[in-house]
């Protein structure tokens, strides 16, 4: 018998969805490698929306349809699914929370974007369309 435990955590990852790949592959291989039976546990909405994408599994007799990405899609979702480590996820959640700050301290006029290296904003102007 094989328990799965924390098995929310597989439907949507940590609190940013990074590392989701990983988990989800650690759910896959963990169900596949099982010599009989599979407990699956965990909690919340989170283990409610897992359970639906298991009954809407058993209910195509676990046959797994899906459209292939577009090269395009494919280079995105290694972005977004890329495995990250948890000193990277600090610097991520830190860089965010400065990022916030900057856009607060601009909305409220605290600084004004002309106050910004030009250079840097042009930067992230283009960086991020």
């Amino acid at each position: 018998m094989v328990y799965i435990i924390n098995a929310h955590e597989c439907y949507s990852g940590n609190s940013n969805g990074l590392n989701l790949a990983r988990v989800r592959n650690q759910l896959l291989i963990s169900i596949t490698r099982s010599k009989a039976w599979v407990r699956v546990i965990g909690y919340g909405d989170q283990m409610k929306k897992l359970q639906e994408e298991f009954e809407c599994l058993r209910s195509q007799r676990f046959e797994l349809e899906f459209e292939y990405p577009s090269p395009k899609e494919i280079k995105q979702l290694r972005v977004v699914h890329r495995d990250v480590q948890d000193d990277e996820i600090q610097m991520i959640r830190d860089s965010d929370d400065d990022l916030s700050k900057i856009v607060r301290y601009i909305e409220s006029g605290k600084i004004h974007v002309s106050d910004l290296d030009e250079t840097v904003v042009d930067r992230m102007k283009e960086i991020l369309q």
